[in-house]
Parts: structure tokens; sequence; C-alpha cells
């Protein structure tokens, strides 16, 4: 939300040390412990949503997310073979699993990749912003095209502004409409 780098840089190591400590690569979801912990009878890997959403639904959907801004193909398939795992359990409960749901909603709807191009203070910038964040829609990912963020985020690479404007590039599977530089067009 900050479009600050260093919190996505921290988010992809976050992702990388979840899976290297957490996932199942022999059925896929993820373990409740960690690999490294203190040795259990049997590593759970609960899907059920209680208090709070269930980690495996979160993960799944963070993934999706993480996929969706870089084009990891890795990314995808873990968020893919996590919902494929729990499938079964949404049949049998699908008012326990609604984060699960969700993750699935968020990878079918074919979420929009939006990139804003322009500097972060502009209020150009700022408007475009404005007019992405009054859209409710879950299934979509947003970020600011700042130099050097194709290097985290692939997919931000060519994304300007369009003669010296702030631009907004809605996307879907990678595929970009024309860039827009009014919050007015945006919105529809």
């Amino acid at each position: 939300s900050t479009f600050d780098a260093l919190w996505l840089e921290r988010a992809f190591a976050l992702k990388d040390q979840a899976v290297a400590l957490f996932h199942d690569g022999d059925q896929g979801g993820f373990y409740f412990t960690a690999r490294d912990a203190e040795s259990l009878i049997a590593r759970g890997k609960p899907v059920m949503d209680n208090a709070r959403p269930s980690g495996n639904a979160i993960m799944a959907l963070n993934l999706l997310r993480i996929a969706e801004l870089t084009g990891s193909d890795e990314a995808r398939k873990l968020g893919i073979e996590t919902l494929d795992y729990f499938g079964g359990r949404v049949a049998q409960s699908a008012m326990g699993t609604a984060a699960l749901l969700n993750a699935a909603d968020f990878l079918v709807s074919k979420p929009r990749e939006i990139f804003v191009a322009g500097a972060s203070g502009d209020p150009a910038t700022r408007a475009l912003l404005e007019a992405v964040w009054r859209d409710p829609d879950p299934n979509r990912v947003v970020a600011l095209v700042a130099p050097g963020i194709e290097k985290l985020l692939p997919p931000a690479e060519g994304k300007t502004t369009v003669e010296g404007q702030s631009a907004a590039y809605v996307c879907r599977e990678f595929t970009c409409d024309a860039p827009v530089t009014d919050p007015a067009a945006l919105r529809r």
C-alpha cells in the first residue's frame, strides 16, 4: 500500500521462507508447523477458517497475488496446487472455507494487474491511484512503477509515463489495454 520496494522485497523473502519451511512438496498445501520445528506425532495442514482465516487459504491467495505482480510461474503453480489439494474440503464445508473460496475466486476471475507510472508525489499519479482504490474489486493487484521496480516486478517493464503524464496500465493475464492518463477513464 505504500509502494515502497522494501516491502515487496520482504514479502517475497517471507514467501520463499514460508515455502521452504512449511510447504508439503509431496502432496501440496502448507503445514501448520515448520519443517525444522520440534518433532510432532503429526503435522497438520488446517484449511478451515476459525477466528482467523486459514493459513493455507491466505498462503494460496498470497502466492496467486505474487504471481500476478511478478509473472512467477512457480508462485502460480504453488497457489493452484494448494487450492487443488483442499478442493474437496470446500465441497464438504463451504461455510468453513470462505478464505479458500476467496483465493479460488481470485484465480478464476482473471485478476487485473494495474500498473501506475509516475512520481509518487505527483498529484496526477495520486489521482490515478485514488481512482484505482475507489474500485472495491478484490481481484486485482496494484503497483506503482518507479525506476528499477522491473527487477522485482518484471511485468512493470516498459510501463512508463505518457508524454510526461502519469499513466495507468490495466492488464489481464499480462495483456494490457492502452494506457490512460485520466482518472475518470480509469474508473470506467
